[in-house]
């Protein structure tokens, strides 16, 4: 089921069934910090995506997906607890950004 977010759906395709590499995932979270205000948006909105897509997440929901949290008006997600698929988005949309 697809809630029609494209950008999901694109990165969302042919999903490698092993983890993305170790030092892919310190660059994610090393790239998180420069992210735009507009890319924070997609980000924040991929993670929320798939987490209603794959764990019936309700949008409604006053508390962010995966443990996520907002710290000082910044939102911030352990990269461990997000499941496997969905480290392979965001690493696909990292590469997207430029921030690698």
């Amino acid at each position: 089921m697809s809630t029609g977010y494209s950008v999901y759906e694109s990165f969302n395709q042919n999903i490698p069934s092993r983890d993305i590499q170790v030092a892919d995932k310190r660059k994610i979270v090393e790239s998180a910090v420069n992210l735009t205000k507009d890319q924070v948006i997609v980000f924040v909105r991929l993670i929320i995506e798939h987490a209603m897509i794959n764990d019936d997440y309700d949008i409604r929901d006053p508390t962010l997906p995966y443990g996520g949290e907002e710290v000082d008006g910044e939102i911030k997600f352990n990269i461990k607890k997000l499941p496997r698929d969905l480290r392979w988005i965001l690493h696909r949309f990292f590469k997207m950004c430029e921030n690698f």
